[in-house]
């Protein structure tokens, strides 16, 4: 049971998502456990999906949001030195107006927060971190953009990258490399 053919192990380096570990697991007669083990200790491991579902939001809501977004929304990454996965790209909007960003929690997940503010009046902001709702919400947006276009295509394009990056090992030198690229270019365009 614990024996791996040459052909099983083969097999094993095919594996591109989650669902790939079920799959082989039936083919090689072993348990998925078995598979993910095994897959761990010779260094192959699943690419993050990222699941769409922008698309079933009205496009009033989308048009309403974006432009919203090109106003008051930022784009940012946060990067570490190590490469252990620590690069992330986060989006954010800020504003006095709770109800417009329960309209991005609704649509999109994410937080919201209250904020401290100079003028003492009440402050909150909406952030999104996980790949997959920044994807869908740059896909939402996207096409209505403006102001925010360039920063938008440059996150949607890390982000497509990120997804090729396998997912539970460090970050290639030539990624951390490329993300530290787009980091300067989103802080660049923020000035603008």
């Amino acid at each position: 049971m614990y024996n791996w053919t040459k052909e099983q192990t083969e097999l094993l380096k095919s594996i591109k998502s989650e669902s790939d570990f079920d799959r082989i697991a039936l083919l090689v007669g072993k348990t998925r456990s078995a598979v993910k083990t095994k897959a761990n200790r010779i260094g192959v491991y699943s690419y993050p999906e990222l699941n769409t579902y922008h698309t079933k939001i009205p496009i009033e809501i989308k048009a309403y949001l974006c432009g919203h977004f090109d106003g008051e929304g930022c784009i940012r990454m946060a990067l570490k030195d190590s490469g252990k996965l620590k690069q992330r790209l986060f989006v954010i909007v800020s504003s006095a107006h709770k109800p417009s960003l329960n309209l991005y929690l609704k649509y999109f997940n994410g937080a919201i927060r209250d904020r401290k503010h100079f003028s003492k009046k009440p402050m909150f902001s909406w952030q999104i971190t996980k790949n997959e709702d920044l994807f869908n919400f740059i896909e939402a947006i996207l096409p209505y953009s403006i102001e925010k276009k360039p920063q938008l295509e440059i996150a949607k394009e890390w982000l497509l990258k990120r997804a090729e990056e396998r997912k539970t090992v460090a970050l290639s030198n030539e990624f951390i490399e490329y993300s530290n690229d787009i980091a300067e270019q989103l802080k660049q365009l923020k000035k603008l």
